[in-house]
């Protein structure tokens, strides 16, 4: 296999970009989207994503290159100025259909603005799936992480880690962004219910930014010193922040935590025992899985509308070899 990435930033619709291509450089060019090359039917695909960079979406990204290197397609990893700006993702939709891509891909998060994009998409002929949301089903797949099973599972998560000990946890996330949030949230509560040692404080936000998130925790518990857990549905913000709280405090041996995605940073976390566990979302299956059902989709085949990549639990017992396994060195020692 062979793979070539670029980034470059470009203006589009007066939007500033990071735009990221990759395809294989065999042929003698580039082609219009969808016709006939000496290595066959090469694509074009937009990946629109809330960000660029951070735990969970840098993972989509490298997974929906791998999948369009192999096949020979050009991909175009494509996300807002400013994350998660939902007008802003329409727009670089806009562009991919002025552009005539094959394929638009991507958490279009927003019904109320990504419906009508994705009928216009539907009348050109397009292909769209998405990524981690679901739109109720007028997208032509959805491949991600399913919000009832997350929130179960981060409740059987924390019971394992708390056994019958008293528990308060605190739920924290970026922002009420999609009802999808609210979907996980009311199925961690759910799952918790009948456990009378535990104790749901509630849903804190922290606008995706770590010193929010531990500035946060800092001031929870200091008001309430019950407080003992945290379960983070954020990577950047919660992730990051909470364990940053709880190490600056030699709070390791005091507070249940647990984690979402699995960066560099949160592995190490997670080794020094700042996270007691994090729970990997497979974005890079998202990003490389959503390529390859583009294509059974164009070679006749049926695919599921809705597939749930799965949640893997990472723990100081396996963070090393599963942060080699996507590329990441983990520094830190178990504590």
């Amino acid at each position: 296999m062979r793979k070539l990435g670029k980034t470059v930033l470009a203006g589009m619709l007066g939007l500033s970009m990071l735009l990221s291509g990759c395809s294989t450089a065999a042929s003698s060019g580039t082609t219009a989207a969808g016709s006939e090359t000496a290595e066959g039917d090469k694509k074009v695909i937009y990946f629109v994503s809330l960000k660029v960079g951070g735990a969970a979406w840098s993972q989509a990204q490298k997974g929906f290159e791998d999948a369009c290197a192999e096949l020979g397609w050009e991909g175009y990893y494509v996300a807002p100025t400013t994350a998660n700006d939902s007008s802003q993702m329409a727009n670089l939709c806009e562009t991919a259909i002025t552009s005539q891509a094959d394929a638009i891909l991507g958490p279009l998060f927003d019904k109320d603005v990504f419906t009508d994009i994705i009928n216009r998409a539907h009348e050109q002929g397009m292909l769209v799936g998405t990524t981690n949301t679901y739109l109720d089903g007028i997208e032509d797949f959805n491949i991600g992480t399913d919000q009832k099973n997350m929130g179960v599972t981060q409740a059987e998560t924390l019971l394992k880690l708390v056994g019958d000990k008293p528990c308060k946890v605190v739920w924290m996330n970026q922002n009420i962004g999609s009802a999808s949030v609210m979907e996980t949230y009311d199925a961690f509560c759910q799952t918790l219910e009948g456990h009378d040692n535990v104790t749901i404080h509630g849903i804190e936000f922290d606008d995706n930014n770590p010193t929010t998130a531990a500035d946060k925790m800092n001031n929870l518990w200091k008001a309430d010193s019950t407080i003992n857990a945290v379960v983070c549905n954020d990577s950047t913000g919660a992730s990051m922040g909470v364990a940053n709280f709880i190490e600056e405090n030699s709070l390791q041996d005091e507070f249940y935590s647990v984690g979402i995605d699995a960066s560099a940073d949160i592995l190490n976390y997670v080794m020094t025992g700042a996270l007691d566990c994090t729970l990997d979302q497979n974005f890079y299956k998202m990003g490389y899985e959503s390529v390859y059902m583009l294509k059974d989709i164009w070679d006749g085949q049926e695919v599921e509308k809705k597939v749930d990549s799965g949640m893997n639990e990472v723990t100081a017992e396996n963070a090393v070899e599963y942060g080699a396994d996507r590329g990441y060195e983990v520094t830190a020692k178990a504590q």
